[in-house]
């Protein structure tokens, strides 16, 4: 089979990717792995290896990734006798592409170690850090592996320093390698909305699996799916939401995939997009955990009463109530005022999930956790769950004077789902 050198179609080719003829590259990197073994090999600049089974991985500190399956010498990213693996996290923001060898290249700001010794409790684990040149933006990004499990989890918190919010577009990309075939076919779970590929013979998998909900996916030729990618930063649509699908074998190409997070970034905040990647002879599709309802707050939802703007969950899984202590709630409001906000199922709270009042005395924003009853653990998806935000104007009630008006409340539901 002959190989080409992957440009992704950027003019200037700022990352090239070495082609070498298959057969001398397998036969130098068999050489190398009897020397001293894969896991042991050093990526051109700065880099971690994560040596464990079946997985491999060689995290470079502009967030590429290589990957090794099952004892293989050669690489499951393009091009597998390159350390430095045509894949990584890009982003566009302010109308430019970021990434490992985009059309501006990160500034690597440092890289961790390999922690851990791989169990549940502690997995390997390799932080990297880059800045967005000319931007405001920081990416910090940590691998976490644990021993045995044929995937691995990477999370991307993305911080803006600035004092107003960034809108970015976040992905996870690879130029698949399928276990020594560099064409297959596309792989997508409707379930997951997972999206990767496969071999022709349908025997070996790469998928990228999201753990944060993805705005947008796609498996396809590989300079399609990086063109497009690219395309945003001009104004181009996003990923298509498509796959080329078996058996048509039309549809077998020199293929590449990812995920795309549509996110904004508040001032002087930051967000974190998480997805699994798996590699296997059948499909792996790892269970995203549960969200922790006490540092998170999932499918928000706005509720305005008066002065008072409260932020919590529209839906919440039945899986992070079972998990979580409390609900996280962001209370802001513009008056002096006191604002109470309920989470309660059944029919006019008679059953009360838990309630926090909270005094502004200035105009200001609280985060509160509303407590999860035990009880709630019993819940199911018929379960009715809503919120109320009640408001009195004024900070307190004083003796004497005229009883500060209370605004009625505003009630809303919160989904419940499996």
């Amino acid at each position: 089979m002959s190989h080409h050198a992957h440009t992704h179609g950027t003019p200037n080719a700022r990352h090239a990717w070495r082609s070498v003829a298959i057969g001398v590259a397998l036969a130098v990197a068999a050489i190398l792995a009897a020397a001293s073994g894969a896991a042991a090999a050093t990526c051109p600049g700065q880099c971690q290896t994560i040596a464990s089974s079946p997985l491999v991985v060689k995290a470079s500190a502009d967030t590429a990734l290589q990957v090794y399956y099952g004892g293989d010498t050669a690489g499951q990213v393009y091009s597998p006798s390159n350390e430095h693996g045509s894949s990584g996290t890009y982003v566009v923001a302010g109308g430019r592409f970021f990434g490992p060898g985009a059309d501006v290249p990160y500034t690597e700001v440092g890289q961790t170690g390999v922690a851990g010794d791989g169990s549940a409790a502690a997995p390997f684990t390799v932080t990297t850090t880059v800045d967005l040149p000319g931007t405001t933006l920081r990416i910090t990004e940590t691998v976490r592996m644990v021993a045995g499990q044929p995937y691995f989890r990477i999370d991307r918190r993305i911080t803006n320093a600035g004092t107003a919010a960034v809108p970015v577009s976040v992905f996870a990309y690879a130029d698949l390698y399928l276990r020594g075939s560099d064409r297959g076919f596309g792989y997508f779970d409707p379930a997951t909305r997972s999206i990767g590929g496969q071999t022709p013979a349908a025997d070996f998998f790469q998928i990228f699996v999201p753990i944060t909900p993805a705005s947008h996916f796609e498996e396809g030729a590989f300079s399609t799916v990086y063109s497009r990618m690219r395309g945003v930063a001009t104004g181009g649509p996003p990923l298509a939401d498509t796959f080329l699908a078996p058996p048509d074998p039309a549809n077998v190409v020199d293929n590449g995939a990812a995920l795309q997070w549509d996110v904004r970034l508040p001032a002087r905040g930051s967000r974190t997009v998480a997805s699994f990647w798996s590699f296997g002879t059948t499909p792996q599709v790892p269970a995203a955990p549960p969200p922790d309802l006490a540092t998170t707050i999932p499918s928000p939802q706005t509720i305005r009463s008066g002065p008072a703007r409260v932020t919590t969950p529209r839906r919440i899984s039945i899986r992070s109530l079972r998990t979580s202590r409390c609900v996280l709630t962001k209370v802001v409001s513009s008056r002096r005022a006191r604002v109470l906000v309920t989470i309660f199922s059944g029919i006019r709270s008679r059953r009360l999930f838990g309630a926090d009042l909270v005094t502004f005395r200035r105009p200001g924003r609280k985060i509160v956790c509303i407590a999860v009853p035990r009880r709630a653990r019993t819940f199911d998806a018929r379960t009715r769950l809503r919120v109320a935000v009640g408001v009195a104007l004024g900070a307190v009630d004083r003796p004497g004077e005229a009883r500060q008006p209370r605004l009625a409340p505003v009630i809303r539901p919160i989904r419940l789902v499996p």
